[in-house]
């Protein structure tokens, strides 16, 4: 999954590195009229969620592997720069070294997302924030309810004026818990709709 994720945002990015005409000409219209391109926005992505767990003196280290569902809201002030909140929550079984076992996660994030246009009708952008996740391990008993430092990046791709897709990395947590290390990323494929209703 993390292969295919990589992909499609190498993809979609080399699609529009050369800087032919038309790119120059978007970039030369977006200095001069800056579109109206803000307002609300709420997205719905596959989420693959992969925590690993390592206590160095217990040389006890394994990982899990989580199907979810990414939720978010959104609201982009300008082009530029918008602010994100997400929901994560798996579902179905779980992933531990190739042996399914019951667990759960659920991750509550709050980013500020820098946008870079590159093209007419694509996006990179960064996510930094903070996430609180919530981890519950049966075989293991062993459990995680953390907050950490967030960050990551992706590229969108417009459909249309109002729909895009995206596929985006993002690490969740890194910290230590009870002599246990964690780490949890996530790699995303979804969709966007932007409503365009303007607060300011």
């Amino acid at each position: 999954m993390k292969r295919i994720v990589l992909s499609l945002v190498a993809i979609m990015v080399m699609s529009s590195v050369p800087f032919s005409e038309e790119n120059i000409a978007y970039a030369e219209s977006t200095e001069e009229n800056p579109p109206e391109d803000k307002g609300f926005y709420v997205g719905l992505a596959y989420s693959h969620l992969s925590q690993d767990v390592d206590h160095e003196e217990l040389t006890t280290n394994y990982e899990l592997d989580f199907n979810a569902v990414m939720l978010g809201v959104g609201y982009k002030y300008n082009p530029y720069i918008a602010v994100e909140g997400r929901y994560y929550i798996s579902f179905g079984d779980t992933d531990m070294d190739d042996i399914l076992i019951q667990a759960d996660l659920s991750i509550l994030s709050l980013f500020i997302k820098p946008i870079y246009p590159i093209a007419p009708e694509m996006d990179i952008y960064l996510l930094l924030g903070y996430s609180l996740t919530e981890a519950e391990h049966v075989p293991t008993m062993t459990s995680l309810d953390e907050g950490s430092f967030s960050w990551g990046g992706g590229v969108s791709y417009d459909l249309t004026e109002d729909f895009s897709i995206f596929a985006e990395y993002a690490q969740l947590y890194n910290g230590t818990l009870n002599g246990f290390d964690h780490v949890v990323d996530s790699f995303n494929i979804g969709v966007t709709y932007e409503f365009r209703q303007n607060l300011f």
